[in-house]
């Protein structure tokens, strides 16, 4: 049976990664757990209290859902890091999707550090799943992000698992340098290339063919990206997670960060598979 984890602080933000998470947990008959993290810093005394609160808070949140008597789940409560503790119990139970809401926005605070859901995006070891828009009805387009990495095939993947009835759409976006001095047909080769590389990482990643449609869209990324949202408007959109040697187990792109920070819809982030060992 899979297992699937929702993270929850508890705040208003938390109600559509519940609905979500019970929704998808009943569609792929998963196994769901139901965790809020108490700060180990906070004084005994507070920390048993509010462990105490929140323990009656996450049943009430459970039984109020309309799929709670159709799926098996289990509430906890811990005490520790959120960011930490939360990865933790993912690697625990061998989970195979971490359901998380929305961070609160703080204009500031968000430009020079990372969020506790940035946090457990680089910790974990599964794919996370940030909702943002109301679950109403199971996703009915993926739009994944192609830069030929194994982690971003990891992440189609996991979208495909999450959501195997959906239309996927794999968009690359192809930077060719001093475009506009470029002769005619002078993008003919980097389009080659492109194409060459697509192959061989489908090939490598087995990607088969049935999985989606793939384009490859001249342009700087974020243009190329914003473009695509606005042709196929996706409700969920499929990133990767890139490894990261000697600093962190993993790091975010600069355009994955930017997705988290204001996310068009629902984003899955997956990390790369591990590295086999010869």
């Amino acid at each position: 049976m899979k297992t699937y984890i929702v993270a929850t602080d508890l705040s208003a933000r938390a109600d559509r990664a519940f609905r979500r998470a019970f929704s998808l947990a009943r569609e792929h008959g998963a196994r769901l757990i139901a965790v809020s993290v108490v700060d180990d810093t906070l004084p005994d005394a507070i920390a048993a209290r509010l462990s105490a609160e929140m323990v009656s808070e996450l049943d009430r949140l459970c039984e109020a859902d309309a799929d709670s008597g159709k799926v098996d789940y289990e509430t906890r409560v811990l005490l520790g890091v959120p960011s930490k503790t939360i990865a933790e119990l993912a690697r625990e139970e061998k989970a195979d999707l971490l359901i998380l809401g929305i961070h609160r926005p703080r204009p500031f605070a968000d430009t020079v550090r990372d969020t506790t859901m940035q946090r457990i995006i680089r910790l974990a070891n599964c794919p996370v799943l940030l909702v943002r828009d109301p679950a109403t009805k199971p996703y009915q387009t993926v739009l994944a992000t192609v830069d030929f990495s194994p982690a971003c095939a990891a992440a189609m993947k996991a979208a495909h698992k999450v959501a195997p009835k959906a239309k996927l759409v794999g968009v690359h976006a192809l930077h060719i340098p001093y475009d506009g001095f470029l002769p005619a047909g002078g993008d003919v080769q980097f389009r080659a290339e492109a194409e060459a590389a697509l192959t061989e990482w489908r090939e490598a990643q087995k990607i088969p063919e049935s999985l989606g449609t793939f384009s490859i869209d001249t342009g700087v990324l974020n243009e190329v990206i914003s473009a695509a949202i606005a042709e196929h408007r996706p409700d969920l959109i499929a990133a990767g997670a890139h490894a990261r040697a000697g600093l962190v187990r993993y790091f975010l792109g600069s355009f994955t960060t930017r997705l988290l920070h204001d996310p068009p819809c629902d984003v899955l982030v997956a990390p790369p598979p591990p590295r086999v060992e010869r």
